[in-house]
């Protein structure tokens, strides 16, 4: 991990500590200057298109985008629950998944010699 210094709102990387070639014959010293606050202001902006683009965070839908959505979002919330209700319907089901899970799961050797204490 490079050092940093940090110096009012910008952050400064010493190069010759972060450089990742061999070179030890070159003794130049640079500076990476970076204003937090630009790198704030882009972490946010990916974040809000992200919100925007994948999840419809702040779309502004029509009339029909608007009904066509909410059929949408009433048959998953159907699906969802039907398949929650099928899928383990009895209780025996849940554990014999969790046995299963568990038994399909690789383990580390040392984690072995303490499931043979128990």
């Amino acid at each position: 991990m490079c050092p940093r210094e940090v110096a009012t709102d910008v952050v400064s990387i010493s190069a010759d500590e972060c450089r990742e070639s061999a070179d030890d014959d070159d003794d130049d010293v640079a500076y990476v200057d970076i204003d937090v606050t630009d790198m704030l202001h882009a972490r946010r902006e990916f974040v809000n298109s992200l919100r925007h683009d994948e999840f419809g965070v702040n779309v502004v839908l029509t009339e029909d985008g608007q009904r066509l959505m909410d059929k949408q979002q009433q048959r998953l919330g159907r699906s969802l629950e039907r398949l929650s209700k099928d899928l383990y319907s009895k209780d025996t089901h849940f554990v014999l998944e969790l046995v299963q899970n568990a038994d399909d799961n690789a383990y580390p050797p040392h984690m072995l010699e303490y499931a043979a204490d128990v």
